[in-house]
């Protein structure tokens, strides 16, 4: 069985991703302050094992999003 071109259209949903990261990151900031609020503390511990280009570009992203979340970052 074939659907119609406007089923198919109809079935889709386009996502924005930056708008999806956003939601998801700010979700985390109130989940890393109810943990500074009891006392806890949330970290990463990064290590950086690779000279290759793109793994270094996917650590530093990675660090940039846990700093704007609240998360503390601990590079070894």
């Amino acid at each position: 069985m074939r659907y119609a071109e406007t089923e198919i259209k109809s079935i889709a949903q386009l996502m924005k991703g930056t708008a999806v990261a956003t939601k998801i990151l700010e979700g985390v900031k109130i989940e890393v302050e109810k943990l500074k609020a009891s006392g806890a503390r949330a970290g990463v511990a990064m290590v950086l094992l690779s000279k290759n280009i793109a793994t270094r570009q996917y650590f530093y992203a990675a660090r940039r999003a846990c700093v704007k979340a609240g998360v503390g970052v601990f590079e070894y």
